[in-house]
Formats: structure tokens, C-alpha cells, sequence
């Protein structure tokens, strides 16, 4: 079966690429996660995945080597993509879905770092999600078919590992390559093969000859969005300033406040205000006594009005 894919060192890469959409491309995405916000652990996963194919070995290879073929049977890709002067270079626009989680977007750019003819394909990453993909080739003797072995090693995204598990995601990722290698026998062992590589020969060549106007226009992109964003960093400048000059006016308006008090220096109080007088409320005793006071008074004012008279 031979030694797992060895993972290489990422390198950072912003290609310019030529994208070619899937015909199948998934559909229905309600929410899904950038590829921008996805990080990854240190957990390496890797599959293996065998299936007999029915045809010659140099046909299968055929189909195999032309990567506008993959979306055919790989169906968590949705685009492919190529750059200028790259021959060796492609660039894949994938999702993927573990249970009801959101979609993931994941993006790997992916150079052919090795390949012989009839044998094997490696594919190694320069940007992107840390994805390595080998391909073998191997004749099934006596048979007259052609075994075909793929393995894929990868880290596993930190919200994946947080809310499914290692083992959840790889099962889920296993049963899925294998329901696409199972694909890709329909698909190779249906197909006219020498056509269809005749065909992929030409539709790539056509890519090829239509990326030099495709940067160009990807160059008057460029210079619209960062013209754009020159636009948006004055407006925000303006509004900025405006907003500067809006609270100093306010400030130069508003009554000076009351000077502070030197450090060190304790601030004289201000005299408390005098309070107020409560009248008090005579108790039941003290009510009675100066009512009988009051009646006394009276009676010896009375007397003395009498004695005058």
C-alpha cells in the first residue's frame, strides 16, 4: 500500500487564477463560514480509498490527469481554477458540511509537485487549507482493469474538532471519498476515453488561451476596489473630522467648569445650608398639661377683669 502522503511546508501565494465552475456545484447554502475565518489544529488525518475501474490503465490516467475532470466525481468541489504561466498550478474552491453545522468554505491551491505516467499524481499545497492529494495507479493483473488508490492528508479545521470530534469528521470524510471514488468508476468506465481526454486537451488549451485577457480584466478589478477602498478611507476621514470639529464646538460652548483644586491642596467646603425647623408634634401627655396651663391662664385673667370692675 506503500507510506502516507508526507504534508509540506504552506507557502503564502495570492494567484490570480482563471476560475471554471463546477456543472454540479452545491446549491442551497443557507449560511456558511469564509474560508477567511477557518483555522486548523495540529490533527492530521488521512484516508486511503481503493476502487477497481474497468478500463485500461493509460485511460484512466488520462481522465485523471486533466483536473477539469475532478469536479465529475468529487462533488464537494465547486470550482476550479488556473493561472497564467503556471502549468503545474490549480486552484480548488470546495465546501464541505458535517450534520446540520453551517457549510465550511475551503479554498488549497495545489501544485503538481510530482508525476509519471501510468503511475501516480501528487499534489502538494502552496496556499490555502492544508490539503496533500496522491493518486496510484496500478494494473489489476490478469484482469485487465486498473486499481486506482487515493490518499488524502489534511488538518483538521478548529470548528470541526470543537463541535463534531476527530473521529465523527473522519468517518463522515471517509464514507464521503468513497461514495466519490465509486462515482468516478461510473463516470471513467461510461466514458469514451480517448474523447473525452481529447476534449479536456481542448477546453484547456482554450483556458490557457483565455487567461492573458482574464488578468487584464482582473487588473481592472483591482484597481476599481482599491479605488473603492481609497474612496471609503477619505469619506471616512471626512466624517472623521467633521465629527472632531462638532465636539470641539460643543466643548467651546458649554460653561466653563469649576477649576480643580491644586494636587495636595484640600478644597474648602462649602458652608452647609442651615436646616430647616421641624415643627414637632406634642405627645397625648404633654398636649393635656398645656391645655389645663392655658385654662388657668384664662381663669386668672378672668379674676383679675372681675377685681377691676
Amino acid at each position: 500500500m506503500g507510506e502516507p502522503v508526507s504534508e509540506d511546508e504552506l507557502a503564502v501565494l495570492d494567484p490570480d487564477f482563471e476560475i471554471v465552475a463546477a456543472p454540479d456545484g452545491i446549491e442551497g447554502r443557507a449560511g456558511y463560514t469564509p474560508y477567511e475565518f477557518i483555522d486548523f489544529t495540529d490533527i492530521n488525518l488521512k484516508h486511503e480509498v481503493v476502487t477497481r475501474v474497468d478500463k485500461p490503465i493509460s485511460e484512466v490516467y488520462a481522465l485523471w490527469e486533466d483536473r477539469l475532470n475532478w469536479p465529475s466525481w468529487f462533488t464537494m468541489i465547486e470550482e476550479v481554477g488556473f493561472q497564467e504561466g503556471e502549468e503545474d498550478l490549480c486552484a480548488l474552491n470546495m465546501w464541505y458540511r458535517w450534520a446540520m453545522t453551517p457549510w465550511l468554505q475551503l479554498y488549497v491551491a495545489l501544485r503538481r509537485t510530482q508525476a509519471e505516467k501510468n503511475k501516480y499524481i501528487l499534489e502538494e499545497p502552496v496556499d490555502g487549507a492544508p490539503l496533500v492529494a496522491a493518486v496510484l495507479f496500478q494494473e489489476d493483473d490478469g484482469r485487465g482493469g486498473t486499481l486506482v488508490t487515493l490518499r488524502i492528508s489534511y488538518l483538521l479545521p478548529r470548528v470541526l474538532a470543537e463541535y463534531a470530534g476527530q473521529i465523527a469528521v473522519y468517518g463522515d470524510v471517509d464514507r464521503k471519498l468513497q461514495g466519490c471514488m465509486a462515482r468516478m468508476k461510473e463516470v471513467v468506465e461510461e466514458a469514451d476515453c480517448v474523447a473525452a481526454a481529447a476534449e479536456g486537451a481542448a477546453a484547456m488549451a482554450q483556458i490557457r488561451a483565455d487567461l492573458p485577457e482574464h488578468t487584464q480584466q482582473q487588473l481592472g478589478y483591482e484597481a476599481q476596489w482599491e479605488a473603492e477602498k481609497q474612496r471609503w478611507a477619505a469619506e471616512q476621514q471626512q466624517r472623521q473630522a467633521a465629527a472632531a470639529v462638532a465636539q470641539s464646538e460643543a466643548a467651546a460652548a458649554a460653561p466653563p467648569a469649576q477649576a480643580e483644586a491644586p494636587a495636595g491642596v484640600a478644597a474648602e467646603p462649602e458652608p452647609a445650608a442651615k436646616p430647616k425647623r421641624t415643627p414637632r408634634r406634642a405627645s397625648s401627655k404633654e398636649a393635656t398639661v398645656a391645655s389645663g396651663k392655658a385654662r388657668r391662664a384664662k381663669g386668672s385673667r378672668a379674676a383679675q377683669s372681675a377685681d377691676g370692675a
